[in-house]
């Protein structure tokens, strides 16, 4: 009786030591995906914040760089301090003139075992709420 108990436990050692490498590396995969979309969801809640402050800000007080200042302290309160790569640009003109801000820094893998993208991104447009008076810029025309 005894020498059956011995033969199951190396058995269960065998079954345990091809099962592990399998959960181990879904383990991995589930914290480092996890981990990407935390620094996804950072960057899209930054660049939405940037895009909102330089949308907000008056033309005569820069909206662009609004932007940019506030990018780079939403990216600093969600504890990034590396380099970002950001643009952040107005297009079109009176009534519809918007802001685009696209942002983006380079992905570093908690674990690296699985493959995971090698930059992090995010960009957004929305329409400027101070806009110059149309009748002006049609006068000026």
């Amino acid at each position: 009786m005894r020498h059956r108990t011995w033969r199951r436990r190396g058995a269960n050692a065998v079954e345990f030591a091809l099962v592990m490498p399998v959960l181990v590396m879904i383990l991995t995969g589930i914290m480092e995906y996890g981990w990407f979309f935390s620094q996804q969801i950072a960057m899209v809640s930054a660049v939405r914040d940037s895009v909102r402050a330089g949308a907000t800000t008056p033309q005569e007080w820069g909206p662009e760089a609004a932007a940019e200042q506030q990018l780079a302290k939403s990216l600093s309160a969600a504890g990034y301090g590396g380099t970002v790569y950001a643009e952040v640009w107005l297009s079109g003109g009176a009534p519809d003139q918007i802001i685009s801000v696209s942002a983006a820094f380079p992905y570093q893998p908690l674990v690296g075992f699985v493959p995971s993208p090698e930059m992090v991104s995010s960009a957004l447009v929305m329409r400027m709420e101070d806009q110059p008076d149309a009748s002006v810029a049609d006068a000026n025309w």
